[in-house]
């Protein structure tokens, strides 16, 4: 998020990629998911804690890096990044 948000941050990002290993996978396969936009938010069921929140191109949300479904108390703030195709 910091490099997305850097002031020196003069790209256009055209993918951006959630990989995580499978748990309890034998043979180590990756799930990949294509994420299409990234928000800051805030749960207001948790005193206002931040939370990062990745949209991908299916449609899904999820936040942090262990995919947690975004409860309905989280309300998106701001738009960090948006996949350019």
């Amino acid at each position: 998020m910091h490099f997305i948000e850097s002031p020196k941050m003069a790209a256009t990002l055209h993918s951006l990629r959630y990989v995580v290993s499978t748990h309890g996978s034998p043979t180590g396969v990756l799930q990949v998911r294509d994420i299409r936009e990234v928000w800051r938010g805030l749960d207001k069921a948790a005193h206002d804690a931040e939370v990062i929140i990745f949209k991908t191109e299916d449609g899904a949300r999820f936040c942090g890096s262990e995919q947690i479904p975004v409860p309905a108390s989280v309300v998106e703030t701001a738009l960090l990044t948006r996949v350019e195709d």
